[in-house]
């Protein structure tokens, strides 16, 4: 039905086009779904520009998100946590200790494959009390420490449990009870 006044028109229009999407829910959530996989990496760009442009806005709202739904966002971290591979545990932990070995300027490398040779070489036991722990689950210890000098090679690693690790510290004398690798 047209309208002379176009206040009328436009108000007739919003009810016709409420009736019509309450009705054909279905057919408004596809092509919205659509819509939004046709339109990914532009939607993506809008959202960057805009926390760009609001950092105050969305750090209030990051914030009272946070403090209201504190219990959320704490197994929000732990599931992801818990939803982590032992490769990619393992993977993490390599980066980290070549970033260390770099910083200390320590020669040599290692890599997953080393890793992987001297878990199986120590049966999957701790190198100093022989306790089991299993793969990701393990401290790379550098067995003369890089800041007394030790290299980041294969040969001056050993895989520990979390406490004789950190007992350890950077500390020399300690011996693994494995025999090293040639």
């Amino acid at each position: 039905m047209a309208y002379k006044d176009p206040i009328k028109e436009r108000e007739y229009q919003r009810v016709y086009q409420r009736k019509w999407r309450a009705e054909n829910r279905g057919k408004v959530s596809t092509y919205w779904k659509r819509f939004a996989e046709g339109h990914r990496e532009y939607n993506l760009n809008r959202a960057r520009e805009w926390n760009k442009a609001n950092r105050d806005k969305r750090y209030t709202y990051d914030s009272k998100y946070s403090k209201t739904h504190r219990e959320k966002r704490r197994l929000g971290a732990h599931n992801w946590y818990k939803r982590r591979s032992a490769t990619s545990i393992v993977k993490q932990t390599i980066r980290r200790q070549k970033r260390r070995a770099l910083e200390k300027k320590a020669i040599g490398y290692f890599c997953e494959g080393d890793i992987k040779m001297l878990f199986r070489q120590q049966a999957g036991c701790c190198a100093y009390c022989l306790e089991p722990i299993a793969y990701g689950q393990f401290h790379i210890d550098h067995v003369i420490p890089l800041s007394k000098g030790g290299t980041n090679w294969r040969r001056n690693l050993a895989l520990t449990c979390a406490t004789c690790n950190l007992s350890k510290g950077n500390k020399l004398g300690y011996t693994p009870s494995w025999v090293f690798p040639a």
